[in-house]
């Protein structure tokens, strides 16, 4: 069942759908931005926080620190890794045979350009969608 504001939007023209496709897009970003400048000040409290806790627990000599009917604050370790030297990552990996290591997916450049040579590439399964872009008219 389409409501008034369905049955109204489905009688617009397509300039019309276009046009508040663009406003209500451009209302969203605005929006985006203006929630994240609004978390500043809450995002850098959590942070002097979780620093004054971090070198508390550090002190102590502890890993978690339970305060009953409160919460429970915890160190916990996040490791980030960078590739530097492709090469030599690959070589390391394939000569210990370390292929668990990696993480290999299909480069979606490449592949559509073979895809479309009729070259078939085995072990990839390709999905494709179509969606809608707008662009702002001049």
């Amino acid at each position: 069942m389409q409501t008034n504001g369905e049955a109204a939007v489905n009688k617009l023209t397509t300039e019309q759908k276009i046009s508040h496709y663009i406003t209500l897009r451009d209302h969203k970003q605005q929006a985006d931005k203006d929630f994240k400048a609004s978390m500043t000040r809450v995002n850098e409290a959590m942070a002097k926080l979780e620093a004054e806790l971090l070198e508390e627990m550090a002190e102590r000599g502890t890993t978690s620190e339970v305060c009953k009917g409160v919460g429970t604050a915890y160190i916990r370790t996040v490791s980030s890794m960078k590739t530097t030297d492709r090469n030599e990552f690959l070589k390391w990996a394939l000569g210990n045979k370390e292929l668990d290591a990696m993480d290999i997916r299909p480069n979606k450049t490449i592949i559509n350009e073979k895809l479309e040579k009729g070259e078939f590439i085995p072990g990839i399964k390709v999905t494709q969608t179509n969606l809608i872009g707008v662009r702002k008219g001049k």
